[in-house]
């Protein structure tokens, strides 16, 4: 379980795919593509006010949040077994 979700922090939907073969259920997607629209609007807020670097970083921080949820997510019941 512990690689599961170390392969859900890091490499997200597609390593669960490939590792596991594994798709996300519906309502997980959903999900992913909100945090995926909210991590680029984060990027190009901070990208215009401080520059790449900080663009950068609200990218480490959205992938770090994601990871971090689909990780917790993974031993819960609506989760892939």
């Amino acid at each position: 379980m512990l690689m599961k979700r170390l392969v859900a922090f890091l490499f997200h939907a597609p390593g669960l795919y490939v590792v596991y073969r594994e798709r996300l259920p519906w309502e997980m997607v959903k999900k992913n593509l909100v945090a995926i629209a909210v991590t680029l609007a984060a990027m190009l807020g901070t990208g215009v006010v401080a520059g790449p670097l900080a663009a950068i970083l609200a990218w480490g921080a959205g992938h770090a949040a994601w990871g971090a949820y689909l990780a917790w997510w993974i031993p819960s019941a609506g989760s892939p077994s």
